[in-house]
């Protein structure tokens, strides 16, 4: 059944995600509007244009790697999710900064990782794969079977995962909007430093969770 549960957890995230970027990437000069004024509006659409087109490529490597996570394997997160892309993204925007390549590419040295990330995801997965075993049985009952258990599992947590994100995001959003995008910038930075000390209680959760 590991086949038809990746199909049904993968499909409604992707398209979501995929309408959501979409969205976003035609109407970004309208919601970066909503947030700031001036010459930051200009600077706001073009970061939100480069990062909608990896917003299901984001969606869809959480989920893999948490498919990754099922069999047993942390490597895979915490080589991709909590190593690669940590120290691929400052790398990238150091070079970018340094070569004064401007905000385009500084918004590309954001997604390339995040694009990079979705690939080992899948490489990742591919590679576990063998180890599920062998199920034999209609596909399309499978399907459904595979469907409605997981999301009568997963809906409440994904929920609760966007939320998560939403309180996590935005009270930077909140402070550029009133303030301005140089004083959120300062205020994520020191709090990235804060929040370091979870990262004991990320690793419980992760061990406990399943």
């Amino acid at each position: 059944t590991i086949g038809p549960t990746l199909a049904v957890a993968l499909s409604p995230i992707i398209v979501a995600g995929a309408v959501i970027g979409a969205a976003l990437f035609v109407f970004a000069a309208d919601v970066a509007g909503l947030v700031f004024d001036g010459a930051a509006v200009d600077t706001a659409e073009t970061y939100l244009r480069v990062f909608a087109p990896v917003l299901p490529l984001a969606v869809a490597s959480t989920a893999l790697l948490g498919a990754t996570r099922g069999f047993g394997a942390m490597f895979p997160f915490v080589a991709v999710e909590q190593i690669g892309k940590s120290f691929l993204r400052p790398a990238l925007a150091l070079i970018v900064l340094v070569s004064g390549l401007g905000s385009l590419a500084f918004a590309l040295a954001w997604t390339i990782p995040q694009a990079l990330a979705f690939v080992a995801a899948g490489v990742a997965l591919l590679l576990l794969l063998p180890r599920a075993p062998r199920t034999t049985g209609s596909r399309f009952r499978l399907t459904t079977e595979a469907a409605s258990e997981f999301w009568r599992f997963a809906a409440p947590r994904g929920v609760a995962g966007v939320m998560q994100i939403a309180l996590a995001w935005l009270d930077t959003i909140l402070l550029a909007s009133l303030a301005s995008p140089q004083d959120a910038g300062i205020y994520k930075a020191a709090l990235s430093y804060i929040t370091q000390a979870t990262f004991a209680n990320q690793a419980i959760v992760f061990v406990i969770g399943p």
